[in-house]
């Protein structure tokens, strides 16, 4: 399960829009985890994932949290890398 704040980049919507509509896309992908000075500190790599639920964030204009969009995917492979 992958959480961001919500962008303008609407790539991972895309991915899963187009699941919806039949045309599963499964892709090779990498989750980088940064430190707080944005320098990579861990790599995961994954084999032939695919979208299984988008979860949009909930809006409330009384409140000053962050928008938070989150993203299952299902794999075939996951390989940690240091």
């Amino acid at each position: 399960i992958l959480k961001r704040g919500l962008t303008t980049d609407l790539s991972l919507w895309s991915w899963m829009h187009q699941t919806l509509e039949g045309q599963v896309a499964r892709r090779n992908m990498s989750i980088v985890l940064l430190n707080d000075a944005g320098q990579s500190v861990m790599r995961f790599n994954v084999a032939n994932a695919w979208p299984a639920k988008w979860s949009g964030p909930t809006l409330n204009a009384e409140s000053s949290d962050i928008a938070i969009e989150t993203l299952e995917i299902v794999h075939e492979g996951l390989t940690p890398l240091l």
